[in-house]
């Protein structure tokens, strides 16, 4: 029997809505998840990328990594990490996670893609954008079938699973013993070969599309034992994440606002402060949402209203374009490099869910790099 820990897109080092209470909240979970693991008695501890938000993560986010992670390697627990989207870095160099070699955290990565683990073999590979499906299919087109047990580490968005997905499932090479997967922060079990495939989801809340995993306690790692007949799959559920809370269907103003969002808040039990989504036809005024956060004073984290489109609005823009290359054209009019991968990630928080505050967050980060680049240059 062989007790595997899987984690992905832990993203520590992210500051939501430019909150520190946030980048702690990041932090817990991750520090709960491990030892969550360590306490089921985890032979390996699989890392399927995004373990940090960046490939220049802050240092505070590198040392809750190192403490969190330095007692399962003293007993002896085998690490194997790959890097995400977020944390391959843009530029040649190594990712943030190559900083523990030395602790025994293993890399790996299309250049060293294999490592043994007694009778189980562990293979992984970085993210690769959509721009290089072909050399990913050809790199997963080399990890032949397993002889005995096998693990195939991948960050990447499969179809059908995610729509978006760099590559079909059917891509994946056949007979390993279980897939890991990370990228998708919902958390996934599907089948492939007669083989688990698992995508464990983000450990915390990363956008709003997830709100609805963390109400219903389905934010933590996965605990799969192989050997016998077939692998046993358990999600676990962490205790530290921040409650989030939705509000729709409201209509009036400012009283029905607030007596909808605080009968929700009676029904919140939890030390931290809740982060509130409102969904509303049309965004309360400026006057009226600052009394609301006056008169919910400091029972709240954070209070967001969202514009939920009326019916038929953008209708006419949208027709027909499920058939269009959005990605190609972008990258034919901006090239490869960091406003393609901007205006993606611009495409994917604010064309598909309308999350200003997020579109923001992503313009101010990405110009702060490049203010800093320019900087270290001159």
């Amino acid at each position: 029997m062989l007790r595997v820990g899987h984690i992905a897109d832990a993203h520590l080092g992210k500051r939501q809505y430019n909150l520190e209470e946030r980048e702690r909240d990041v932090y817990d979970a991750f520090r709960e998840a491990v030892a969550l693991l360590g306490e089921r008695g985890i032979d390996v501890l699989l890392l399927s990328g995004d373990i940090f938000d960046s490939s220049l993560p802050p240092i505070r986010a590198l040392k809750v990594f190192r403490d969190a992670v330095s007692p399962l390697l003293d007993k002896g627990v085998r690490v194997f990490a790959i890097s995400g989207d977020h944390d391959t870095p843009k530029r040649r160099d190594v990712p943030p996670i190559r900083l523990f070699d030395t602790m025994g955290v293993r890399y790996l990565w299309s250049g060293e893609a294999c490592a043994r683990v007694d009778d189980v073999e562990v293979c992984g590979l970085q993210n690769f954008p959509a721009s290089r499906r072909g050399e990913l299919v050809e790199y997963l087109s080399q990890l032949r079938e397993r002889e005995g047990y096998g693990i195939l580490m991948l960050h990447q968005g499969l179809k059908p699973y995610f729509p978006y997905g760099e590559i079909s499932v059917e891509s994946l090479p056949r007979g390993f013993t279980y897939y890991a997967m990370g990228h998708i922060h919902k958390y996934i079990r599907k089948t492939y070969g007669g083989a688990p495939l698992v995508y464990p989801g983000s450990l915390e809340v990363i956008d709003v599309t997830e709100v609805e995993d963390a109400i219903s306690g389905r934010k933590g790692p996965v605990l799969a034992v192989l050997g016998g007949e077939e692998v046993r799959v358990e999600k676990l559920t962490l205790r530290s994440i921040r409650p989030q809370v939705v509000v729709k269907g409201v209509t009036g103003g400012y009283r029905e606002l607030l007596e909808a969002i605080e009968g929700e808040l009676e029904k919140v039990a939890s030390e931290k402060k809740p982060i509130v989504h409102v969904y509303v036809d049309e965004l309360p005024s400026r006057r009226d949402e600052e009394a609301l956060l006056g008169a919910l004073g400091d029972r709240v984290l954070k209070l967001r209203f969202l514009r939920v489109p009326r019916r038929g609005e953008g209708g006419a823009v949208a027709e027909g374009l499920e058939d269009v290359d959005i990605h190609g054209i972008l990258r034919e009019m901006l090239g490869e490099g960091g406003v393609y991968e901007l205006a993606n990630d611009l495409l994917e928080v604010l064309g598909k869910r309308g999350d200003v505050e997020e579109g923001y967050s992503l313009v101010k980060h990405y110009y702060g790099k490049v203010l800093r680049s320019a900087g270290e240059a001159g």
